[in-house]
């Protein structure tokens, strides 16, 4: 069962790690706008100029794709409740379509009707089955 603790604390985390990053960009964004203003006013080279832009944008790129990162990666708790669910009955009652959207990437049928599900997650899958197993031999 994954509790609720955990996911709160996974939550906290990624909002402290947001905010991390919201100051980093605001700092190389100031950075980029000073390295401007000295580029407009004659204090460094057009070599400088284009060495400090590509590093900076470089930065801010780089923060803004973890930053989206961790909101496309986050599931929020309402969407784990049917992991638990899952880690209290040992089955899931109903396939919801966050369920679906949440943990498959396709769902391929063949001419002979047979079905194949490619899962997202699947390491974690196993990560997590082989942690339950080694939970169910301690006891």
């Amino acid at each position: 069962m994954i509790s609720s603790s955990v996911l709160e604390y996974n939550q906290d985390l990624n909002r402290i790690r947001k905010v991390e990053i919201k100051k980093e960009l605001e700092k190389y964004n100031n950075l980029l706008n000073e390295t401007i203003k000295d580029y407009e006013n004659n204090i460094i080279s057009s070599e400088d100029f284009e060495y400090f832009k590509k590093k900076y944008l470089y930065e801010i790129n780089k923060l803004n794709i973890e930053y989206e990162g961790i909101d496309s990666s986050n599931l929020n708790k309402n969407s784990l409740d049917w992991i638990k669910d899952f880690g209290d009955d040992k089955k899931i009652a109903k396939v919801t379509r966050d369920v679906i959207t949440e943990f498959i990437n396709n769902i391929y049928v063949d001419e002979n009707k047979n079905i194949e599900i490619d899962f997202k997650f699947k390491e974690q899958y196993k990560d997590a089955l082989k942690y339950l197993k080694s939970k169910e031999k301690m006891v």
